[in-house]
């Protein structure tokens, strides 16, 4: 049994329920299916009224990333890049996020 479970938003995002029901069966857990579904749409309206980046900002629940995939391309500059492949590349590749070191902004 593992220490840690990886979850990926990009995973998340693209199935939300299947991680779930990951990261329940890790730790363990058994819930009736109408008990997960219950929580996975408890969750999903709460980040819909949290949403709003300005009341966020102004709520102390600050962010300067939108959260969304792929985000991070409007935060990066080329130089960014580089210097995170020169000390990251290798996880990157590791998690799958990237193939090799031949991606860009």
């Amino acid at each position: 049994n593992r220490l840690f479970l990886l979850v990926r938003y990009e995973d998340m995002h693209a199935d939300m329920k299947g991680q779930f029901l990951r990261v329940l069966k890790h730790f363990g857990i058994v819930l009736a299916d109408d008990a997960i579904d219950d929580i996975i749409e408890a969750v999903a309206i709460q980040a819909k009224r949290d949403s709003d980046l300005s009341k966020r900002l102004k709520s102390g629940k600050n962010t300067l990333r939108g959260g969304r995939i792929g985000d991070w391309r409007s935060h990066f500059s080329s130089a960014n890049v580089e210097d995170f492949k020169a000390k990251a590349n290798d996880v990157l590749v590791a998690l799958d996020y990237e193939r090799d070191q031949k991606w860009q902004v």
